[in-house]
């Protein structure tokens, strides 16, 4: 119902309403209409009022988009320790994306201290649900060893699962990783 207008004025008047109520969905839908209008200045500030209402509420995926405007400035000051503080707020409650955006904070030092550990957990959470990025940062970290023991066949196994989950740019690696494991079983490499 609440897009069946999806910018009419009556649309948003009477989202605004639920929105006001408390509604989270329609604090959320709010804080997306003015993300995506670019009509006027106030919007950004507009999104994330409504963003911030609904992620103060325990919205996973509000809590998500305020990481997304820290992460782009928008509305809202750029902030390490705020990206990183609604992407984890969002992770714990098993929000797939940013499970792998607290990865990501844990690998870059966003917010947080540089942790190859902690990036290899929350990168496990959320390749387990698909997403390719952490699938692929994984087999990277298997290949190099890092926060992780060197395992050749791992990071194969991870960059299969990235490459099948539209991640086909990370075919020459797969193939490369492929020819590798092949020469350690005939003998010739021994680093595999």
């Amino acid at each position: 119902m609440l897009n069946a207008w999806p910018h009419s004025k009556i649309s948003t008047w009477l989202t605004t309403l639920l929105a006001v109520t408390g509604n989270t969905d329609a604090q959320l839908n709010l804080a997306y209409r003015y993300w995506t209008d670019k009509d006027t200045t106030e919007y950004p500030k507009k999104a994330v009022y409504w963003c911030h209402k609904a992620a103060e509420s325990g919205d996973p995926e509000a809590e998500y988009l305020m990481a997304l405007f820290h992460v782009m400035g928008f509305g809202v000051e750029k902030n390490p320790k705020e990206i990183f503080h609604w992407y984890k707020r969002a992770a714990e409650q098993g929000h797939a994306s940013a499970e792998h955006a607290v990865g990501w904070c844990y690998e870059q030092g966003i917010g947080v201290e540089k942790d190859e550990e902690k990036s290899v957990y929350w990168w496990l959470k959320s390749a387990e649900k698909g997403i390719a990025e952490s699938q692929a940062g994984l087999a990277h970290y298997y290949i190099e060893g890092l926060g992780v023991p060197r395992d050749l066949e791992i990071a194969r196994s991870w960059y299969e699962k990235a490459v099948n989950n539209s991640h086909e740019d990370l075919e020459p690696q797969l193939e490369e990783i492929r020819h590798k494991l092949d020469m350690a079983r005939e003998g010739n490499e021994t680093d595999a």
